[in-house]
């Protein structure tokens, strides 16, 4: 599984899993852009599984302090009978 987001300043993210070790898989965020290249900057961070999901959540969060999403609308299900 891998995702890039792009940024408008030219940053891009890539979100991946990594196998740590042979039984434990984590997850890995990568920050590139060439102007940080040898800056020491954050380049990359592991993660397990719980704090993926705990970051995916502040980052939902700190989203929809922004710009909140719509309430969902539940699905209309309808039922055909024969």
């Amino acid at each position: 599984m891998a995702a890039i987001i792009q940024a408008d300043d030219g940053d891009e993210l890539s979100v991946h899993t990594h196998q740590l070790f042979e039984e434990e898989m984590m997850v890995r965020l990568e920050l590139n852009n060439d102007s940080y290249e040898d800056s020491g900057e954050f380049d990359w961070i592991s993660l397990t599984p719980d704090q993926a999901r705990a970051l995916g959540q502040a980052l939902i969060a700190a989203a929809d302090a922004i710009q909140p999403q719509p309430a969902a609308q539940p699905a209309l299900l309808t039922k055909v009978c024969n």
